[in-house]
């Protein structure tokens, strides 16, 4: 894939042999490392996240109920690229349709080669902390899987500009964000009636939930960043139980969505928008 630039001068990289990028304007070189090409890696990341979160524990993350469906929001086409922003482990990449091409980016190297070492085909492993190296207009889909909830506004800001730089004019983009009432409310509650003791919201800038956010938040946000929403929508703790659904459905049909959302066991949102 001829779509890699330079962060140094912003020029097109070109492969020299197997595991190496170069520019032949500036003379910056990338290497391949345990199949990972890394551009830039933090410390400060690497330090905080080892060891200290699930997606850098001793074992793969697997597929929860309902994750293998996130890409099915965005149906990727054949011989497609679909960008993958935050991707961990690599664990929401292995549904991708083998007839796509795929690159997952991540600021932490331990975790990208992790995911490396599922072998998934027609992946691409990026270390980087400073935006993506690739050319504009070069992507066709991004997922960004629980990731805006560990950034600052002005951070989200900086990536969103930075997916849409990426994506092609016709490209789409799917947001999975944790809203507030899981962290806030029922896992604090959660622990205290199992365990006696009420847990603080984690919000250490590199391992915690520092932004929670309604989905009518994240669509503002979006909309601000010249996205436009195709579809959205909540994922309730509990929904398959029936009375509970009936519940959040009447609470709809009287015009408290909002409610709902906050206060009544919403898990997280599902986005999906197109580049204006």
């Amino acid at each position: 894939m001829d779509i890699y630039i330079c962060p140094k001068c912003s020029q097109t990289l070109k492969q020299d042999g197997v595991h190496k990028l170069v520019c032949f304007n500036c003379g910056k070189h990338y290497l391949e490392n345990r199949g990972v090409t890394v551009f830039s890696q933090n410390k400060k990341w690497e330090e905080n996240y080892s060891g200290a979160h699930e997606y850098y524990s001793s074992e793969k993350l697997s597929m929860l109920d309902g994750d293998e469906d996130y890409m099915s929001y965005l149906a990727p086409q054949p011989d497609s690229l679909v960008l993958d922003v935050g991707c961990g482990d690599g664990v929401y990449l292995t549904s991708t349709p083998s007839s796509c091409n795929a690159i997952g980016f991540d600021v932490s190297f331990s975790a990208l080669v992790k995911a490396a070492s599922r072998g998934i085909p027609n992946v691409k492993w990026i270390c980087s902390d400073d935006g993506f190296p690739l050319k504009d207009n070069s992507v066709d889909y991004v997922i960004c899987i629980f990731v805006v909830e560990h950034l600052t506004d002005a951070q989200i800001s900086k990536l969103l500009k930075d997916i849409r730089r990426v994506l092609n004019k016709n490209g789409k983009a799917l947001f999975v964000t944790d809203g507030p009432f899981y962290d806030v409310y029922f896992r604090p509650l959660f622990n205290l009636v199992l365990r006696g003791f009420l847990t603080p919201l984690d919000k250490d800038p590199y391992t915690g939930h520092i932004n929670l956010m309604q989905r009518i938040k994240l669509s503002k946000i979006l909309k601000s960043e010249n996205f436009s929403i195709s579809s959205s929508k909540v994922i309730f703790m509990g929904w398959r139980f029936l009375p509970f659904r009936f519940f959040i459905v009447a609470l709809k049909k009287l015009g408290l969505g909002s409610m709902a959302e906050y206060f009544f066991c919403s898990k997280y949102s599902i986005t999906c928008v197109n580049k204006k």
